[in-house]
C-alpha cells in the first residue's frame, strides 16, 4: 500500500470519476453520467469517497433551465500538493502544484559549479518550505516530489547516470535516495521531455489529440512522444531520439562523437558556435556583442531585423532541424507537433523554416492530420507541471505513463 497515494484504496470507477472531474471540471454530475456511462445513483456512490476525502468539492451552482439548480464539481485546488522539480544544465526550477495541475508558486536558482547534487537537494528543500509557508500550507500536505531532468537516467532505480554539459559532476547520482532523506513524500524521477509532453497532452496544446510529439530546442534538443494515448519510452528514458539523428553525413561533429546530427546544426550551442566562427572569418553582422556577451536572443532578433548572417545561420539550423523532424514525423506519425524551448520562442524564422521543410519532406497519409504548435501552454513550467501530472496518472493507474 502506498501511504502517499490518496487514491490507493479506491475502486477503478472512483479513480475514473476523479480523472474526469480533474480534466473537465468544473462539471455537473449530469455530464459525468453521460461521460462515464454510469447511472446517477452509481456515480454518487463511487464519488462518495473522493468527496468525503475532499479530493473533489462542490464548486457552486450551475445555471438551470428550470427546477432545482445542479451543482458544479471540481478537484480541491488547495490540497493535497505536489512539488515539481526541474534540474537542467542551466537552472533548477521548483514549483508547488495542486492536483488540478495548476502551478501555485515557484522559484528558481542557477546551476553553477557549486551546485553538487547534495547542495541542490538541500536548496530545493529550502525553497519548498518557503513556497509551502507562503501558501499557508504545511509540508505534510506535499504528498509527492517529481524530479524531471535531462540526460541518461535509470528511472526505476532513481539514478541520474550521466548529465552532459552540467557545470559539475552529476554522473551516477542516487537522486531519489538524496531526496528521500529530506522529504517525507513519494519521490519520482523521469525524463523532463516525457513530463512536458504528458502535461501538454492532458491539459495543454495537445489535449485534443491522441498522438502528440514534443520537442524542446535549447542548448540541446529534447524529444518525447505520446502515441495512441500512451507515453512511448526510449531505452534508458533518454530524450535524444531526434537530437542525434544524422541529417548531414558531411556535417559538424556532435557532442555524441558522430558527425551531422541534428543537434550539431540546430541547437543553440551549435548556432552560437557557428556565429562566432563566421565572424572570425570576417563575415559582417549588425550584432554588436563579444563572444562572451553573445546570446541566442540577440542573434534571433538580428535575423528578424534583416541581418544577413543571422538569417543565414538561423535558416540553415531550421532546415536541418526540419529534415530531422520530417523523418521523425514519418516514423511516429504524430497528429500534433509541439515545438518549444528558447530557440523556438525567440525565432519565428526558425519555426517557419523547420515546419515548412518538415511539411514538404515528410510522408503523412491522407487520413492523417498534422498540426504544428509554436510553444506550449505551460511554457517554462512544462516539466514541473508534467511531473505532477505523471504522478497523478500513476496514482490513478491510467495506463498513460
Amino acid at each position: 500500500m502506498n501511504k502517499y497515494n490518496p487514491f490507493d484504496s479506491f475502486r477503478d470507477e472512483t479513480r475514473m470519476s476523479f480523472s474526469l472531474v480533474q480534466k473537465l471540471g468544473p462539471i455537473v454530475k449530469a455530464d459525468l453520467v453521460q461521460l462515464s456511462g454510469l447511472t446517477l445513483s452509481t456515480l454518487n456512490r463511487v464519488m462518495a469517497p473522493i468527496e468525503q476525502n475532499q479530493l473533489v468539492v462542490d464548486s457552486g451552482e450551475a445555471i438551470s433551465s428550470g427546477g432545482r439548480k445542479p451543482h458544479y464539481y471540481d478537484v480541491n485546488k488547495e490540497k493535497p500538493l505536489i512539488l515539481g522539480v526541474e534540474i537542467s544544465r542551466i537552472a533548477v526550477r521548483v514549483a508547488l502544484i495542486n492536483i488540478k495541475v495548476e502551478v501555485l508558486d515557484f522559484d528558481t536558482f542557477q546551476m553553477t559549479a557549486d551546485c553538487s547534487p547534495e547542495y541542490v537537494t538541500l536548496k530545493v528543500k529550502e525553497i519548498a518550505q518557503t513556497l509551502v509557508d507562503k501558501a499557508g500550507m504545511k509540508m505534510k500536505d506535499v504528498l509527492a516530489v517529481g524530479i524531471g531532468t535531462n540526460g541518461n537516467i535509470d528511472r526505476e532505480k532513481g539514478i541520474i547516470i550521466s548529465a552532459p554539459m552540467f557545470p559539475t559532476n552529476w554522473d551516477n547520482v542516487q537522486i531519489i535516495d538524496l531526496f528521500k532523506k529530506e522529504f517525507n513524500a513519494q519521490i519520482s524521477l523521469d525524463n523532463g521531455a516525457n513530463a512536458a509532453v504528458v502535461a501538454e497532452y492532458l491539459f495543454g496544446t495537445g489535449k485534443d489529440s491522441e498522438h502528440v510529439a514534443y520537442f524542446h530546442v535549447g542548448m540541446g534538443i529534447r524529444t518525447a512522444v505520446i502515441n495512441s494515448g500512451k507515453l512511448i519510452r526510449a531505452i534508458n528514458d533518454k530524450d535524444d531520439a531526434l537530437a542525434h539523428m544524422i541529417v548531414d553525413i558531411d556535417g559538424m561533429e556532435c557532442s555524441c562523437g558522430n558527425f551531422g546530427c541534428v543537434e550539431a546544426s540546430s541547437s543553440i550551442a551549435a548556432i552560437l558556435k557557428r556565429f562566432v566562427s563566421e565572424v572570425k572569418k570576417g563575415k559582417q553582422t549588425s550584432v554588436d556583442a563579444s563572444p562572451d556577451e553573445l546570446s541566442i536572443q540577440k542573434i534571433c532578433e538580428a535575423a528578424e531585423n534583416g541581418d544577413e548572417l543571422s538569417k543565414a545561420i538561423i535558416t540553415d539550423a531550421g532546415m536541418y532541424f526540419g529534415t530531422g523532424l520530417s523523418n521523425y514525423i514519418s516514423l511516429m506519425n504524430p497528429h500534433t507537433v509541439i515545438l518549444s524551448g528558447p530557440l523556438v520562442s525567440y525565432s519565428p524564422l526558425f519555426f517557419r523554416v523547420c515546419t515548412g521543410v518538415a511539411m514538404k519532406k515528410c510522408f503523412v497519409g491522407e487520413e492523417s492530420t498534422l498540426i504544428f504548435r509554436r510553444g506550449c501552454r505551460y511554457k517554462e513550467d512544462a516539466v514541473v507541471a508534467g511531473m505532477a501530472a505523471m504522478i497523478i496518472e500513476d496514482w490513478l493507474e491510467s495506463g498513460l505513463v
